[in-house]
């Protein structure tokens, strides 16, 4: 499975989606989900810096901030901390780690419906970002990276090392039903 998913992001990376498929090992999943956050926010980035940014990305941007970040969030934030949170033995301090990154899930999900009418301005207008528009945009893509910068050190080896088979298998049902209800919205 390793080979799959070290393979998915080539060639454009922030065009697709994670693939459902490895949905059959949720925490690769996250992993993996994790790496087309970062490519996202690369394409933040150059939309940021570009004369004249491509339709297509900000739509494909836009698409990942719409709907894949927060199916992400809330993988994290109602299946995978709470299966953490019960795992994990008061030495492993995770506590302080949960709330940190609950606060930054905060603080990002109050952020995107500025950023995604930011990236709406830019596509139907078909213009380059004004000063603050870069400044805003290149903070929100920096302050995404760095969350899942801690997500990927501290939490996914915490699963890894204290999650049981029952409690991934409880996780991959909860992140399936999740996408199979927003499929049929």
């Amino acid at each position: 499975m390793k080979s799959v998913i070290s393979n998915t992001r080539r060639g454009n990376p922030g065009d697709d989606a994670t693939k459902l498929e490895l949905l059959e090992e949720p925490l690769e999943f996250i992993k993996e989900d994790h790496m087309h956050m970062r490519a996202v926010c690369d394409q933040i980035d150059h939309i940021a810096d570009t004369p004249l940014p491509k339709k297509i990305e900000i739509s494909n941007v836009l698409r990942a901030l719409s709907n894949e970040v927060p199916l992400l969030v809330k993988d994290e934030e109602e299946d995978l901390a709470a299966l953490i949170l019960a795992r994990c033995t008061p030495d492993d301090e995770i506590e302080v780690t949960l709330e940190r990154l609950h606060r930054e899930h905060l603080i990002l999900s109050e952020q995107l419906p500025a950023i995604r009418r930011t990236l709406e301005v830019l596509h139907d207008a078909h213009r380059r970002a004004t000063e603050q528009e870069r400044t805003e945009l290149r903070a929100f893509s920096h302050q995404l990276r760095q969350h899942i910068i801690v997500e990927n050190a501290l939490l996914l080896p915490f699963a890894k090392a204290r999650l049981t088979e029952d409690d991934l298998t409880t996780l991959r049902n909860k992140m399936i039903t999740r996408r199979i209800q927003t499929m049929v919205r």
